[in-house]
């Protein structure tokens, strides 16, 4: 199975330098409860900044880095893994991006969340099987922006909401 978790601000606010546009929300820990929970035990696939961004490796997870150098956690921690997905498509044309997801669920006989960037959320909203997606209702200063996300990333399973006005956060799960 393959799924993706992703967050942003009102505007679509997705990244700020090398953290969060809402580092510090006085809901976050609600929103790192659920993540810890959608991705535990499953392959995390992400790109190398973002896996840059960790404080460390994620734990009970095995860390995927799809770049064409070696990269860190803030830590020293290494990826379990790194892929040239570029290099790889390009020599092999019959691989997309999806079919290599796939394929390492298939490997790993484990589901595989797909966590950041932005870019490759967005192309992982186009078929993915379920989806997380946390939105912090305010606006904030951000380098990084989600594009406008598709309007069917499957149907709404489940939905939980944190405080209340305009100082809230909901958290909505999508299954195809």
């Amino acid at each position: 199975m393959i799924k993706t978790v992703f967050a942003s601000g009102r505007l679509g606010e997705f990244g700020l330098g090398d953290g969060l546009p809402w580092d510090g929300h006085k809901y976050q820990s609600e929103d790192f409860k659920a993540f810890k929970e959608f991705t535990k035990g499953c392959i995390v696939v992400m790109g190398s900044k973002t896996f840059q961004s960790l404080p460390f490796k994620l734990p009970i997870r095995r860390n995927i880095v799809l770049g064409s150098k070696e990269v860190y956690a803030k830590n020293g921690d290494a990826p379990d893994q790194t892929f040239n997905l570029k290099a790889l498509t390009e020599n092999l044309p019959h691989v997309t991006y999806e079919r290599w997801l796939r394929s390492i669920s298939d490997w790993y006989k484990s589901d595989v969340v797909v966590i950041g960037g932005a870019e490759l959320v967005v192309k992982t909203l186009a078929f993915c099987d379920e989806a997380m997606y946390t939105r912090y209702h305010q606006s904030y200063k951000a380098d990084v922006y989600l594009p406008l996300l598709p309007k069917y990333i499957g149907s709404l399973v489940g939905y939980e909401r944190f405080g209340e006005g305009k100082d809230f956060m909901d958290i909505s799960y999508y299954k195809r």
